[in-house]
């Protein structure tokens, strides 16, 4: 999927917010290490009919 990549190169988004979290999950009784982070773009890419005028040719 290109659905990531193409949100990061989005030309119109100018800002980023991103936040971490650290913690265990249990799966089946086993404990595991996790590390989640989310981001948020703003204004937000991927808009149908506009990616030719924001994702620019390599």
């Amino acid at each position: 999927s290109t659905g990531h990549f193409t949100q990061v190169v989005w030309k119109k988004s100018t800002q980023l917010g991103c936040g971490a979290a650290q913690g265990v999950k249990t799966i089946q009784g086993r404990q595991y290490n996790a590390f989640y982070v989310v981001c948020q773009y703003g204004p937000a890419g991927n808009v149908l009919g506009q990616f030719s005028d924001n994702v620019m040719a390599p």
